[in-house]
């Protein structure tokens, strides 16, 4: 699968392991639901996974850099017999530092990916 196979794509898959997410508060900590998930978004040819790991509801307070990499090596982990090969990966952080993180990791599991930055603060 490459980027010029679609002219459009039709869904984000957006999961968010925070505690305090405003649109499914824990929902994602169970590695269950997780699994579940995934395999219902991976039925999706056309679809950009997005995976966020710090809550960015205006009431919410910023989480340290270290502790959003945390989430996602316990998340990571979870997934590890999820196939992701040649999908669309979305990482919804601020933090350059932890994009590329994600990515590096990401990459030494999967093939074909491509990544999108997705910095919902505007900084960037």
């Amino acid at each position: 699968m490459n980027l010029n196979q679609f002219k459009q794509f039709n869904t984000m898959g957006v999961i968010n392991i925070t505690p305090n997410s405003f649109s499914d508060p824990g929902y994602y900590l169970d590695d269950k639901t997780i699994k579940d998930s995934l395999v219902k978004f991976l039925k999706k040819p056309d679809l950009i996974f997005d995976f966020g790991f710090e809550s960015t509801a205006p009431m919410n307070q910023a989480i340290s850099a270290e502790l959003e990499r945390e989430r996602f090596d316990i998340f990571f982990d979870q997934i590890e017999d999820v196939d992701f090969n040649f999908r669309f990966i979305s990482f919804d952080t601020y933090r350059p530092q932890n994009f590329l993180y994600f990515k590096e990791q990401w990459s030494k599991r999967y093939s074909g990916c491509h990544y999108l930055f997705n910095d919902v603060s505007g900084v960037l």
